[in-house]
Order: C-alpha cells, then sequence, then structure tokens
C-alpha cells in the first residue's frame, strides 16, 4: 500500500502536471458508472487548483467547486504523458506485476488506452494523467477533508510544521494500545504504515507488543510524530530508508524489531 510519503511524491507530481491546466475530457471507468449529473457539467473546461494529500488520501481541487477524493490502497497508482503522446498510442502503462500472477503472467497491452488497470483519465490540452486499480475513487462538490473519513485523520506525519502537541494527547489516550498497532491508526498520526511502523521500531530498538505508556521517552516521541519526519524520501529506489542494512539484519525477529535490552 502506498503509504504517506508515496503519495505525497503523487500529489507533487500530479501538481506539477496539472496545476492550471484546463479539463478538456474526462474517462471514469468505473463498473458503478460514469460522473454524476451534478460533477458532469463542472468538471468539464474547469482548471485543477492544487492536489493535497492526508495522510494515505489525496485530494485534487478544481476551480468550479469540484474534487477528486482518491485513495490508492494496496495497488493503486497514477501517471502522466504527454497528449501527444497517448492521442498517438505511444504512452506505455506501468509494466503488471508478476507478484501474484509468477513469470507467466501476461505483458499486458503496450498503448495505455487499453489497459484494462485504467480507472480515470483527465485530459488537459497538452497532458493527460491516468489513474489505475483506484479502489476508493469519487468526484464530488463538497470538499472531502470536511468529511467524516479525513475530518477523523490525527495529524499528518509529513506536515510542516507537525502537530506535535496533538499527536501527544492522541498518544496518551490510546496508552495500552501495542506500539506497532498505534503507529498504524491513522486516527493517530497519519500516514504510516507497515513499512515505516516497522523501520521506526527497528531503528528505535522498542518491541511492537508493549503497550504505548510503556515506551522509553525516546519511543515515545517517536511514537507522537518527531521520527516520522525520516519519513519525507520514501523509499528511493526501492530500498529501506530509515536504518542501514546491517542494522536492519539485526534488529528484526519474524519481520519485527528485537526489544530494546
Amino acid at each position: 500500500m502506498s503509504e504517506g510519503p508515496e503519495v505525497r511524491r503523487t500529489a507533487d507530481r500530479l501538481q506539477e502536471a496539472l496545476a492550471g491546466r484546463v479539463i478538456e475530457g474526462v474517462e471514469f471507468r468505473r463498473r458503478s458508472g460514469g460522473l454524476s449529473t451534478a460533477v458532469e457539467p463542472r468538471i468539464l473546461g474547469a482548471r485543477v487548483r492544487r492536489v493535497r494529500t492526508f495522510g494515505k488520501h489525496l485530494v485534487v481541487d478544481f476551480t468550479r467547486g469540484v474534487y477528486l477524493h482518491n485513495h490508492m490502497m494496496m495497488f493503486g497508482k497514477w501517471r502522466t504523458y504527454q497528449r501527444a503522446a497517448y492521442d498517438a498510442g505511444r504512452a506505455k502503462p506501468p509494466p503488471r506485476s508478476r507478484r501474484w500472477h509468477g513469470p507467466a503472467a501476461p505483458a499486458g497491452p503496450t498503448d495505455v488506452r487499453d489497459d484494462s488497470r485504467v480507472r480515470l483519465v483527465l485530459r488537459t490540452p497538452d497532458v493527460v494523467a491516468v489513474e489505475f486499480n483506484g479502489p476508493v475513487l469519487s468526484f464530488t462538490t463538497c470538499d472531502p477533508a470536511r468529511r467524516v473519513a479525513i475530518r477523523r485523520l490525527g495529524p499528518d506525519a509529513l506536515e510542516t510544521p507537525f502537530h506535535a502537541a496533538e499527536a501527544r494527547r492522541r498518544l496518551r489516550a490510546r496508552g495500552r494500545k501495542p506500539l506497532a498497532d498505534l503507529l498504524l491508526d491513522q486516527t493517530f498520526v497519519a500516514g504510516i504504515g507497515n513499512k515505516y511502523e516497522s523501520e521506526l521500531l527497528s531503528e528505535l530498538g522498542l518491541d511492537p507488543f508493549n503497550a504505548s505508556r510503556r515506551a522509553r521517552a525516546a519511543g515515545g516521541r517517536a511514537a507522537a510524530g518527531r521520527d516520522p519526519g525520516d519519513a519525507p524520501a520514501g523509499l528511493p529506489a526501492g530500498r529501506s530508508h530509515t536504518a542501514p542494512a546491517g542494522r536492519r539484519a539485526r534488529g528484526l525477529r519474524n519481520g519485527y524489531p528485537r526489544p530494546a535490552s
């Protein structure tokens, strides 16, 4: 699943590619149907204002009071293409994962327009943005940030400045939770998933099964949001970010860190 840093990088790329551009066409390839009658007349001709993130949630703001809410879950991803290459059939989709299908998995189409994973296409005069496999993907005329799914989230781990006082307040209210569960609780701090949860605990040498209130001071500060600042760089080249390789190898026990001595 894309975690906070990956979602933020995606938002930054979409912002750079789409901000200020006019939406000329929309393809909403969902089994549940296309655009609603409230959204369709507003989205065509609207401009992209900005792209925001709330933990693992991504929100695109358009002019004319239209919003796009996206959560990529396990397999969602975005790609942008030059409009000329897209229209000419030269835009290639991302490779299909062989993790689930094995080496004999079909290669899939070479033209992104024919890819069955496509859920949404946003066309501007010179750039096309394509979303693949997005299970949570909806246009609305109400700002998604005002809805319960986002309002209930804890402070964003990547927000600057980080709201450490609010994170500490939420930590005190969740003192009985095991540390591993606490870090995955999006109502505590938003944006941390299994990758960063495991690495933060390994780096600090904390037992993931200990109750949060038993964490030592340094671990408590990290759990309360001081160390999620390690996350913005994400996982460059698919590798771990926070802990050196040797320390990771010594510190993990069946995927969990050894408790501090």
